[in-house]
């Protein structure tokens, strides 16, 4: 991996991610593939749902961490986001914070030690959780 820290925006998948946002070409549509085994989440696909968590708190004002080109890329996110994809969304970040034999990310993360990354984790899918609920 070559970006590789605890924030959700501190990978590769994540800046694919916002590339794809930045260049127009987002659709979850094109994110759903990472999300068809349902026993087991790549890496790739577990830093995007992150990402996509906080960008999704961006979209209602309760950001967890900061947005890189917050001003161009939380509208574009928001124009795909749906009460339906917020739920989608969480219960793949459930799947990725799940463990590590259903999640390459988690897995990855029990080396350096998982410790900082679920707390940070954990605290913004528990945060758009209580937003989605309102």
């Amino acid at each position: 991996m070559g970006t590789w820290g605890v924030g959700p925006f501190e990978s590769d998948g994540a800046g694919d991610l916002l590339a794809m946002i930045r260049h127009g070409d987002f659709t979850f549509a094109e994110i759903d593939p990472y999300f068809e085994d349902d026993e087991y989440v790549e890496a790739d696909g577990g830093q995007a749902a992150l990402a996509m968590v906080e960008l999704a708190l961006a979209v209602h004002g309760a950001p967890h961490a900061a947005v890189p080109e917050e001003e161009t890329l939380v509208p574009a996110f928001a124009a795909h986001l749906t009460p339906d994809r917020t739920q989608w969304l969480l219960e793949q970040a459930d799947r990725v914070l799940a463990d590590p034999d259903t999640s390459e990310l988690y897995e990855l993360w029990t080396e350096p030690g998982a410790d900082a990354w679920l707390a940070t984790s954990r605290a913004s899918v528990d945060r758009l959780r209580a937003l989605a609920a309102r």
